[in-house]
């Protein structure tokens, strides 16, 4: 979401067509600019509220 150097990507999975599609659309959208967050549940422990937190505090605006 968002336009140009302010747009923001968060990715919940891996690219349903495996790793090679996941990491060449992350490398797409950083080339474009994009500043991206992987939010894979076990990253928190599956604790919704720390991972709201954490993850609106790094797609805050810089």
């Amino acid at each position: 979401m968002g336009d140009d150097a302010a747009a923001v990507g968060v990715s919940c999975a891996v690219h349903p067509d495996g790793v090679a599609a996941h990491v060449e659309r992350q490398r797409t959208l950083l080339r474009a600019g994009w500043h991206l967050s992987d939010v894979f549940a076990s990253r928190w422990s599956n604790d919704p509220i720390r991972a709201a937190l954490d993850l609106s505090a790094r797609i805050a605006p810089r």
